[in-house]
C-alpha cells in the first residue's frame, strides 16, 4: 500500500513538472535521443537492495542508446537501421508507450516526468526480487545542430546495409571506414555527454585499456564479423584494420579522455585505411 501511495505521488510529481499542452509535450519529446543513465535516487535503502541485482543488466540494456521518436510516430534505432520500425504514441496522462521488436522495448511504458535543458526524465518501474521499483531514465536529446545528428542519418549508417554479395577490397575499406568514422562519433558523443561507456555499443573488435586498444580474434567479435557478407569478407576487413594499424605506427592518442582517445584513434585509422 506505502508503494501504491508513493508511486501514485511520482506520477503526479510528473505532471506537475511537465507541462504544455498535448502537442507542446509531444513536440518536446519528438527527436533523437541518446539514453543516459539511471537516477536511483528515489530509491530506499530496501529498494536499493532488491535493485543492486539487477543494475548492471539494466544498464547494459539501456544505457547509452541512440533512439528516434519520429513526428509520425515510428520508433527506430540507428543500430537496427534498416529492421522494420516499431511505434510510440503518448496519451493523456503524459505516458509514453513504445512498442517493438528490439531488445528492451517490446512494450516499454514510461511516464514523463520533466523536459529541461535538452534533458528528458522519464519514469519506469521494474521488478527485482519481488518488489516494484521506481527508477528515472535521463535521456539527452540530440537537435539537428548538434554533430551527433549525423548518427541517425542513412548516410551515416549504410554499413549496416548487410551486402547483397561478396564486396571487393574497395568495398570493404569504404564499409570498414564508415564503421570507424560512427564509432568514432560515437565516442565522441559519449564523452561529451556521460561519465561511462559501454563497448557493446559499437562493433569493432578492439578491448580496450587505458591509453590503448588491443584487437580481438575474429571469433571473439562476432557483431564485427556480422557486418560483412561472410566470413572470408571478415577476415579480409581484420586484415585491413591490423595494415591500417601498421601504418600510424602503433602510435595511440593522449587525452585525459579514454573514450575520446578511442574516438581519435578510430579517425586515425580511417584516415590510414
Amino acid at each position: 500500500m506505502k508503494l501504491l501511495c508513493y508511486l501514485s505521488f511520482l506520477l503526479l510529481l510528473v505532471s506537475c513538472n511537465f507541462s504544455g499542452d498535448e502537442s507542446a509535450v509531444k513536440k518536446a519529446v519528438t527527436g533523437d535521443w541518446l539514453i543516459l543513465y539511471p537516477d536511483e535516487a528515489a530509491l530506499s535503502q530496501q529498494q536499493l537492495a532488491n535493485y543492486a541485482p539487477v543494475q548492471d543488466s539494466l544498464v547494459r540494456l539501456y544505457g547509452l542508446r541512440l533512439l528516434q521518436l519520429k513526428n509520425d510516430g515510428s520508433f527506430t534505432e540507428p543500430d537496427y537501421y534498416f529492421n522494420k520500425p516499431g511505434s510510440w504514441e503518448l496519451f493523456q496522462d503524459k505516458k509514453l508507450v513504445i512498442k517493438s521488436a528490439q531488445p528492451g522495448f517490446g512494450l516499454y511504458i514510461a511516464s514523463l516526468q520533466s523536459y529541461k535543458e535538452n534533458k528528458l526524465r522519464l519514469l519506469t518501474t521494474i521488478a527485482a526480487n519481488k518488489d516494484s521499483l521506481p527508477i528515472f531514465w535521463v535521456l539527452k536529446k540530440i537537435n539537428s545542430d548538434h554533430p551527433a545528428h549525423e548518427l541517425f542519418t542513412e548516410k551515416w549508417n549504410r554499413w549496416r546495409q548487410h551486402p547483397a554479395g561478396p564486396e571487393a577490397e574497395v568495398a570493404l575499406k569504404e564499409r570498414l571506414k564508415q564503421i570507424l568514422e560512427w564509432s568514432a562519433l560515437y565516442f565522441e558523443t559519449v564523452a561529451d555527454e556521460a561519465i561511462y561507456f559501454s563497448r557493446s555499443r559499437v562493433v569493432l573488435p578492439f578491448n580496450y585499456y587505458a591509453h590503448g586498444v588491443g584487437l580481438k580474434s575474429l571469433e571473439n567479435a562476432p557483431a564485427f564479423a556480422a557486418v560483412f557478407y561472410n566470413e572470408a569478407n571478415a577476415i579480409q576487413a581484420m586484415q585491413l584494420l591490423k595494415t591500417a594499424r601498421l601504418r600510424i605506427h602503433g602510435k595511440f592518442p593522449q587525452s585525459k579522455n579514454y573514450v575520446k582517445e578511442y574516438a581519435q584513434h578510430f579517425k586515425d585509422l580511417a584516415a590510414a585505411l
